[in-house]
């Protein structure tokens, strides 16, 4: 009770700061009671705005590197029961922040911090805000944090293929990797960065392939796999990589020729795998013929690379859509009519729409 009343007392501060100097405010409200009595408060209501931001007007006041752990293990503490607390990691964010710019090295911070993460993945799954905490957290790492963050996560995604958020990580840490490898300068260094991450989004690819065909009619997989076929693409024929060398330039012809033959041999395989008693086969051929429409409509490549041939030859797009998907017949009749450009303004709505209901769940 006590706890409750010093709060409420904090409540009314800003009505009568005006009146008080900054030294009668402080000598009134100690930062030691006010941090005592807000830690109590979040420990029973950890999503209290509130408190989390009179916390911040402590710490704010006394930028403290002891402090600031504390605030992190308080936080840590908090998130163990409640992982689901947005105002607990956003308050974990911002502590995090204060130590970049008093005190720079992050280092072992931003390693801690995604094995915390891990950690809390586990108990509670398919957790956004977690994640998104993680994906937070590669602003601040080198490239051979990232490198290192691929590797780890690659086990973990391994065991848990239906949770899209450790996918969604993946792909974040090679975009920020792709990112850093086309900033070079030099020309020979660009040449060399782009065939390395060419190959980090092949072997991706390999990998992927391996989980598809090991775990049938895991949606997740097929998102992933979307993404990582559009970067590959993208990186391929970027004129600014077509620029280069013409060695370099014809290999790459070659291997997206060899990709999209291989993606069409993929998805006439997941097209005719037998009926099985869970129900499996007909998921993975759903989720074939979904890739294989998303192909044609996000894919836009030039005549030489004959992909149009390619698409015929695993057969007509919209009967392979309505024998997989019958009961979706009028969406996929409406998303055949549409052209790539209105399909991509659809599809960033729907993006959009997910990112909100995402947020708001």
């Amino acid at each position: 009770m006590e706890a409750r009343r010093s709060y409420k007392s904090l409540i009314n501060v800003p009505k009568r700061r005006n009146s008080l100097n900054a030294t009668n405010f402080e000598s009134q409200f100690p930062g030691t009671d006010i941090m005592k009595h807000s830690r109590s408060l979040l420990i029973l209501s950890p999503d209290f705005g509130s408190v989390w931001n009179s916390r911040k007007m402590v710490l704010s006041r006394e930028p403290n590197l002891a402090l600031l752990i504390d605030e992190l293990n308080l936080s840590m503490l908090i998130l163990s029961y409640s992982p689901k607390s947005e105002q607990s990691w956003s308050h974990r964010r911002w502590v995090i922040k204060k130590i970049a710019e008093k005190f720079h090295d992050l280092y072992d911070i931003i390693g801690k911090e995604s094995e915390f993460v891990k950690r809390i993945a586990e108990k509670s799954k398919m957790n956004y805000r977690a994640w998104d905490h993680r994906c937070w957290l590669i602003l601040y790492m080198n490239q051979g944090q990232m490198l290192d963050e691929l590797d780890k996560s690659r086990n973990w995604s391994e065991l848990h293929v239906a949770d899209n958020c450790c996918y969604h990580y993946r792909r974040r840490l090679m975009l920020n990797l792709l990112e850093d490898s086309s900033l070079k300068d030099d020309e020979q260094k660009s040449s060399f960065y782009m065939c390395h991450s060419v190959d980090m989004l092949k072997e991706e690819l390999k990998w992927n392939l391996h989980l598809i065909k090991t775990y049938m009619g895991r949606e997740a997989l097929w998102i992933h796999r979307r993404h990582l076929s559009y970067y590959l693409i993208s990186r391929i024929t970027n004129p600014i990589e077509i620029s280069s060398p013409c060695k370099v330039q014809l290999e790459m012809i070659s291997a997206l020729h060899c990709f999209l033959g291989e993606e069409m041999e993929l998805v006439h395989t997941c097209l005719n795998i037998p009926a099985d008693e869970f129900d499996d086969a007909r998921a993975q051929a759903q989720h074939a013929a979904t890739y294989l429409l998303w192909i044609s409509k996000k894919i836009v490549l030039s005549p030489e690379y004959r992909f149009q041939e390619k698409l015929m030859e695993v057969g007509d797009l919209k009967t392979i859509l309505m024998n997989t998907s019958p009961e979706k017949s009028l969406t996929w009749e409406r998303l055949l009519d549409q052209s790539p450009a209105e399909s991509e303004k659809n599809h960033l709505n729907f993006q959009t729409s997910t990112s909100m209901r995402d947020l708001k769940g």
